[in-house]
């Protein structure tokens, strides 16, 4: 199944790649940026797609880990803050994440699919010509679940949790002869948060029907529930595209009442960069641009 989806969604990218116009825009009208000569803040956006291996274990579930394949699907956007400042950005990041593994007997198949969606904001330091360094965070939404259909009584593990991160982002751009390669780096940390987790040997029966509520939702910090990732890229300009490769690299720890899980996740990703400007409301259209629905 993952592999149909993973043809599926690759054909996706490869028509939107094929048909989506140039995203380097030249253009008479401007704007100011601090003392900087006068130019429009765009928006940065990245579709992409991933796929890897990852292990999984859910006591919960499973005293064993699960190790299989993963594929995941996402959009990403950074956009100023303010159209007369290039200090601030907001962050916004949205993925959908599967996962297929096996026990060691390889007789029992764990299954997880999981919602994410990130928004926050980052400060822009610029101690070098070509070096961009973003420092800032971001709060997040995971909605999911895991699945153990062998389990008669509690087949499923409900994945639900908010959380604050500390983030930091690099970006170096190396200047060729007719392009600009751009190396980035995205790291992050979750700092404090909030899960829910039955207690050790609780249903959903028993949670919901039974009311047993009482204590599945946790406050957490790094003792409870630690969790990093690093995502490590390369932007390089093609004719008509803009292709974005690299890796990822995502570990999950997490013990709340006496339940543990661990995710380990590394991934590899390809997708397609657009910098894009947005006309809006009252805002007058420069001459140089032209609207399709006019």
């Amino acid at each position: 199944m993952i592999k149909r989806f993973a043809l599926f969604l690759l054909s996706v990218l490869a028509f939107q790649m094929a048909f989506s116009a140039d995203e380097d825009v030249k253009v008479d009208s401007v704007r100011a940026v601090g003392d900087e000569a006068e130019v429009y803040l765009m928006s940065n956006t990245c579709t992409w797609l991933s796929s890897g291996c990852v292990n999984m274990y859910d006591s919960y579930l499973s005293p064993l880990l699960y190790k299989g394949s993963s594929l995941s699907v996402g959009h990403e956007r950074l956009k100023y803050y303010s159209e007369h400042s290039d200090k601030f950005s907001q962050y916004m990041n949205f993925v959908v994440n599967l996962g297929l593994a096996e026990n060691p007997a390889k007789n029992a198949t764990m299954s997880k699919i999981l919602f994410f969606y990130d928004y926050g904001a980052h400060c822009h330091l610029r101690p070098a010509d070509n070096l961009t360094i973003m420092l800032g965070g971001y709060s997040n939404i995971d909605l999911g679940v895991r699945l153990l259909m062998r389990n008669g009584n509690n087949p499923a593990s409900a994945i639900v949790n908010s959380n604050v991160w500390l983030s930091a982002i690099g970006s170096y751009r190396i200047k060729a002869k007719r392009r600009v390669v751009t190396l980035r780096d995205h790291l992050s940390i979750a700092a404090v948060g909030v899960m829910f987790s039955p207690k050790y040997t609780q249903t959903y029966f028993d949670i919901f029907y039974e009311g047993g509520s009482d204590g599945v939702v946790k406050f957490t910090s790094f003792g409870e529930r630690f969790a990093i990732k690093n995502r490590f890229t390369v932007d390089v300009p093609l004719r008509r595209i803009t292709l974005r490769a690299g890796f990822d690299v995502e570990r999950t720890v997490t013990d709340v009442n006496l339940n543990e899980t661990r995710d380990t996740q590394f991934t590899f990703l390809v997708g397609f960069v657009k910098n894009v400007y947005s006309f809006s409301g009252r805002e007058r259209i420069p001459a140089g641009f032209k609207n399709p629905a006019e």
